[in-house]
């Protein structure tokens, strides 16, 4: 397996952990600490490496056209449609959890609207417009797509009607914070053409240089600054924008050390399809526990594993019997295997 296949891997598996560990922590009422480490880059990995991909096929692509139509297609089946599909099979469980009445409208609005995942939603809408973008300028360098994707960043962050949780304000499927994630995903395309000089100055000692910056951002934060690192909300501001880089940085330094494993590859291959069950098994298997008078550091330990363990046999099961609910294209293409 090759180095980069390696890191992406490691560091998506890291990631989904981190979601795992965030939501088990707030169905579990557990302050979770770990999160003031993790949320620079938790989500906003997912982006980056994103935009990673992206630019490398654009790199090495012949036609913009064709690249596009089949990055869309891609974004539509593997995103949009899966993202549908999750939040209709979740929805009943969801209302029933939050004390919410059932109406054909919030249903149709919910799962049609892209409101029921917020990452899957904001990710697709991200890729959408840089796609867009490959089309307007039909370049292969990241400096057009990363300016206006600062552009639109600012627009937004002077304009954007944000609300602290999900409303209206994300409807339909989260577009203002899929469109500022772009600039994340322009990060990641950033990495990919100086991937060998940032590697070299990493291994140069620039490796110490991130960490002490690191170091500087989490003492900032605990001692009371405000940190805006996008997420959900979409609000970033520079202390905020130093932890994303610096702290990604630092993660793909990291995981390019470690060792890749089968379980590993496993959760970065289906990490979509973790991240849709990273809700309701954790609130489900938290209710379970607290019937057995569970609580504190015991009952959020417990239902993290058991979260972790549940999802992980329900992605296999999906994988292995059900995989068109990741992909429908799965259907067509064994149609006409026949």
């Amino acid at each position: 397996m090759g180095k980069r296949l390696h890191w992406i891997d490691i560091t998506k598996a890291i990631c989904m952990l981190c979601v795992y560990i965030g939501h088990t922590g707030f169905y579990t009422a557990n302050t979770n600490l770990l999160a003031y480490i993790y949320a620079p880059f938790f989500v906003n990995s997912f982006f980056f490496i994103n935009g990673y991909f992206i630019f490398k096929k654009l790199e090495k692509s012949n036609g913009i056209y064709s690249l596009t139509k089949e990055s869309i297609s891609g974004c539509i089946y593997k995103l949009v449609i899966p993202s549908i599909i999750f939040t209709a099979l979740t929805y009943i469980p969801k209302i029933i959890y939050y004390s919410h009445g059932f109406t054909l409208k919030d249903f149709l609005l919910t799962v049609f609207g892209g409101t029921g995942f917020w990452f899957t939603s904001a990710l697709a809408i991200a890729q959408i417009a840089i796609f867009s973008m490959l089309v307007i300028y039909r370049k292969k360098g990241v400096m057009p797509y990363f300016l206006t994707s600062l552009a639109i960043f600012f627009i937004l962050k002077f304009t954007g009607n944000f609300a602290p949780r999900v409303s209206s304000a994300y409807f339909p499927w989260f577009w203002q914070t899929g469109l500022i994630h772009t600039i994340v995903i322009t990060l990641g395309g950033a990495y990919f053409h100086y991937e060998k000089f940032i590697d070299k100055f990493m291994q140069k000692g620039g490796v110490i240089l991130i960490a002490i910056i690191c170091l500087a951002v989490y003492i900032a934060e605990f001692s009371g600054c405000k940190i805006q690192c996008l997420g959900l909300s979409g609000r970033s501001n520079a202390l905020g924008a130093v932890a994303i880089i610096s702290t990604m940085l630092l993660l793909i330094n990291i995981t390019q050390r470690l060792k890749i494993n089968r379980y590993t590859s496993f959760v970065a291959k289906y990490s979509i399809v973790f991240y849709f069950l990273s809700g309701i098994v954790p609130a489900s298997v938290s209710i379970a526990l607290q019937m057995f008078n569970l609580e504190g550091l015991v009952l959020y330990a417990a239902a993290l594993a058991i979260s972790i363990a549940l999802s992980s046999l329900a992605v296999f099961l999906i994988a292995r019997y059900a995989p068109f609910l990741i992909d429908l294209r799965i259907i067509r293409k064994k149609q006409n295997e026949l």
